[in-house]
């Protein structure tokens, strides 16, 4: 079972990594600049990875244009994911907003209006 946690925590990383480069470097869609992928989890058979991306004080308009973004360019990114890190069998990815940059400004916000 801890082989098993190790091989896919190191699969997340190296899908986390390769995510950053694709944006950085092959990703042209202005709706992705701003966009740092935060996280990345694999479910335990490989076939599925869920993907948390954030931005820097996006609107919820951005928020939404990212996200169709990341599902139109899906089998691109999958593709490239494949191509990149050789693996045998190359998960599929869901996209989500993470917003706990977000949710720590709130209550930071909160916070400091209490003092």
């Amino acid at each position: 079972m801890a082989k098993e946690f190790q091989r896919n925590e190191r699969l997340a990383e190296l899908i986390q990594m390769t995510l950053a480069q694709l944006l950085s470097r092959e990703m042209e869609d202005p709706r992705l600049k701003s966009v740092t992928i935060s996280a990345v989890k694999v479910t335990a058979d490989l076939g599925h990875a869920r993907v948390y991306f954030s931005m820097l004080h996006p609107d919820p308009q951005q928020i939404d244009d990212a996200s169709i973004a990341f599902k139109s360019a899906a089998g691109f990114i999958r593709n490239y994911v494949a191509k990149s890190t050789k693996l045998r069998k190359t998960p599929s990815f869901t996209f989500y907003y993470d917003d706990t940059d977000d949710y720590g400004r709130r209550v930071t916000s909160l916070i400091d209006s209490i003092q």
